[in-house]
């Protein structure tokens, strides 16, 4: 999304921000790893003007009053596939947020737990993080819209882009689709056989109910 958009004259960084403190202006993380703003645009330079990063999550309240947030969600079992094909990275982070079972504390623990236990972390965080997203749309003065990556196509990029306020043709549009691969993450080497028929009966509702109100099929 940060390379069509880029591409499409929109410039948006790719995990430049989040969750790290931003180096050239005012910001800073708390003790409570929140995030705290003075003079944003002194600590966001822009262009870029938009910063596409799960890292975001965390800090979307603190973002300034009518800060767009395009929510970008994946079916669930997609995201536990990949997710546990290239291990758990960010793993003292999403601890904060999301407690990572076992006691890990680096790829190769989470890698040498059983699946079915990597299964459920994975599909509780999947619904503990987008849950969190969500909760952005109930603050006063955000703009908040969901899509799945799966329906991106040329009309919906032209819908997001003349959103941000930045129009684009349908004919660039559907040029900078066509060349933009997806299937970075497909790429490499098969992961373990992963089912969300793993998960415990109630994360698994949890997963269905989620999954539904996004359109998807669980």
């Amino acid at each position: 999304m940060a390379r069509v958009l880029t591409a499409l004259g929109c410039a948006c960084g790719h995990e430049a921000y989040f969750p790290y403190v931003e180096r050239r202006g005012p910001l800073f993380l708390s003790s409570r790893h929140r995030l705290r703003v003075r003079l944003f645009t002194a600590a966001w330079p822009m262009p870029p003007w938009g910063e596409a990063a799960w890292q975001a999550a965390p800090f979307l309240d603190a973002l300034p009053r009518g800060t767009l947030v395009f929510h970008q969600v994946r079916h669930p079992l997609a995201y536990l596939r990949s997710r546990q094909k290239k291990g758990l990275t960010y793993i003292p982070f999403r601890t904060r947020y999301v407690p990572v079972p076992g006691g890990c504390r680096c790829e190769a623990d989470f890698a040498a737990l059983p699946l079915e236990r990597q299964a459920a972390y994975l599909a509780a965080f999947w619904v503990a993080w987008n849950r969190m997203i969500e909760r952005c749309a109930e603050r006063p003065g955000m703009h908040y819209a969901r899509y799945r990556i799966e329906a991106v196509d040329a009309d919906h990029m032209a819908r997001m882009l003349v959103r941000i306020g930045r129009p684009a043709g349908r004919d660039a549009v559907e040029r900078v689709l066509a060349g933009t691969a997806r299937t970075v993450h497909s790429l490499g080497p098969p992961g373990a056989a992963l089912e969300l028929d793993m998960l415990p009966p109630d994360l698994h509702a949890a997963v269905r109910d989620l999954g539904a109100r996004y359109g998807y099929t669980v």
